[in-house]
């Protein structure tokens, strides 16, 4: 089978967009049954890596017909069987009766004679016509319902595709470039790849993704702090003993996150073992505001907003100037620090934070 560059982009944008609504083969083959449950994979949204399967009903051939219910994975050493409201709805994006049924693009790019999206014969090319209000004086209401109009999918991914042809016979091929959303799956970022990289049109290496970027700083600070690029640790020292010490954490300090509301899996098995264990698991949320995850904690440290690493530098500073040099004790909980990478004076330096 030929396909040109133009289809290959086309496919590329469908499976895309389908992949990212949770849009499996419509023509996958189940054995003949009403009611078939099979594995789903991750879930799409938080990261936290819970794992789903999905009821479906099938027609007397074995074909999927409807996604009736998502559910987590029983087996599943993370979210062991459980999901939160985002993994439980990830089904209703194929039947929710508000769902997209095509793009919306600026009026002024739709051709009046074909009505639709032209990047030649089109008032913003043809009369230098924009909508645009670059004050942002009305709201975005508005400005959606007056400046924009409905077009099918197809003509959408054409007009998209016509654009990035146009960008690269004017200006080259290393004017397009990839910036990749954290969500997006290993298929779809390999696509990506070789639609970049592939050669043809777009033969360049400008490609890049939002997990590392996001992560650039994380990256360098975990590998001063222990050494590795990530950091050491995973979901079981939540709640399952360590083999040598026979034993799981017991204090748990939240910063920088509402874990409740933003990871509701992991939160689920900190409040099990606090739950469990009232008096001998500590918790300690650090946050200007009081957040569900407060419902747990023994703890609340509400300093004022942006002071969160002049905290972090204070508590450093007591542990390196005011703490004995105890030994690592499984008992206590203490370590020795190793003296010789710490920066005093910079800890020093910044002390100052503010509770309210």
């Amino acid at each position: 089978m030929e396909l040109s560059r133009r289809d290959f982009l086309r496919a590329c944008a469908i499976a895309s967009a389908a992949a990212a609504a949770g849009i499996s083969n419509p023509d996958i083959v189940l054995s003949a049954a009403s009611v078939k449950t099979f594995p789903v994979g991750q879930c799409r949204y938080c990261a936290v890596g819970c794992t789903c399967v999905a009821d479906c009903e099938v027609d007397s051939t074995g074909k999927v017909t409807k996604v009736l219910a998502i559910k987590g994975d029983i087996k599943s050493t993370v979210n062991r069987g459980v999901l939160c409201t985002k993994g439980f709805y990830l089904h209703k994006a194929l039947m929710y009766k508000d769902r997209p049924k095509g793009a919306y693009v600026r009026k002024e790019w739709i051709n009046p004679t074909t009505g639709k999206p032209d990047l030649v014969n089109s008032p913003r090319v043809l009369n230098g016509l924009n909508t645009k209000d670059p004050d942002a004086k009305k709201p975005s209401e508005i400005d959606f319902k007056e400046n924009f109009a409905l077009v099918s999918w197809e003509d959408a991914i054409n007009f998209v595709t016509d654009a990035i042809e146009k960008t690269v016979k004017e200006n080259g091929k290393h004017s397009v470039a990839y910036y990749g959303s954290g969500q997006l799956g290993s298929e779809e970022t390999h696509i990506m790849n070789k639609v970049l990289k592939g050669g043809g049109m777009l033969a360049n290496n400008a490609i890049e993704g939002q997990p590392r970027t996001c992560m650039a700083s994380a990256v360098v600070g975990y590998l001063y702090a222990f050494g590795k690029d990530e950091p050491y640790g995973s979901y079981d020292d939540l709640d399952v003993p360590d083999p040598d010490f026979k034993r799981h954490a017991n204090t748990f300090f939240i910063i920088g996150n509402n874990t409740a509301e933003a990871h509701p899996i992991p939160f689920n098995r900190l409040a099990t073992v606090k739950n469990k264990n009232p008096e001998g698991v500590k918790v300690i949320l650090a946050d200007p505001r009081k957040t569900r995850s407060g419902t747990i904690a023994d703890l609340w440290l509400p300093y004022a907003t942006g002071r969160d690493l002049a905290l972090l530098n204070s508590m450093a500073y007591v542990i390196t100037h005011e703490l004995d040099h105890a030994k690592y004790d499984v008992e206590k909980g203490t370590v020795t620090a190793d003296w010789k990478f710490l920066d005093k004076k910079f800890i020093e330096r910044h002390l100052n934070f503010g509770i309210h």
